[in-house]
């Protein structure tokens, strides 16, 4: 029986993720524009973002760094402003935040979603669970740090147009 920290790291999206960094370190075009920047049409994106906001409340507004790719500054601009009195960073022990990252999984869990009753697609869009978890764990990450701006990171950039309905 695979030990689970095997079965973490070479799971297959794992192994996708070690294509890409062959890619990038060849110096070969590792993402594709539908993973960079998905389409949202203005309307969704409005509905995204006040579905993102009931989801988090009011507060103060969270800060979210992202790096162009792993290793290319995300940890020291993290450091620098982390010094500021007003901002707590990485709470709940998040060091780094790739929900960004992870967005296709929330894009495949709706398609699920609505597969087992096909008319849900007439209300649930396709980036929904998306902006209702990404709110909803802001919220809770909120709560921990009281009315510090919260600071999380990622050195991801895939699905980069959707951080606004977040």
């Amino acid at each position: 029986m695979l030990s689970a920290d095997y079965e973490r790291i070479f799971r297959p999206s794992s192994m996708v993720d070690l294509f890409a960094l062959s890619k990038r370190m060849l110096g070969l075009k590792y993402l594709l524009d539908d993973q960079f920047l998905p389409p949202v049409s203005p309307q969704e994106g409005d509905r995204l973002r006040h579905l993102a906001l009931r989801a988090r409340g009011d507060g103060p507004v969270p800060v979210l760094i992202f790096g162009v790719m792993p290793r290319s500054g995300t940890n020291f601009v993290r450091d620098l402003l982390a010094m500021h009195p007003d901002v707590a960073a990485d709470p709940g022990r998040l060091w780094e935040f790739p929900l960004l990252h992870s967005a296709k999984a929330m894009s495949d869990f709706t398609d699920k979603f609505v597969s087992f009753f096909p008319r849900n697609a007439e209300v649930v869009g396709q980036w929904d669970a998306l902006a209702m978890l990404s709110g909803a764990w802001l919220r809770e990450l909120q709560n921990e740090v009281g009315q510090k701006n919260i600071l999380l990171k990622s050195p991801h950039v895939q699905n980069l147009s959707l951080a606004p309905y977040i």
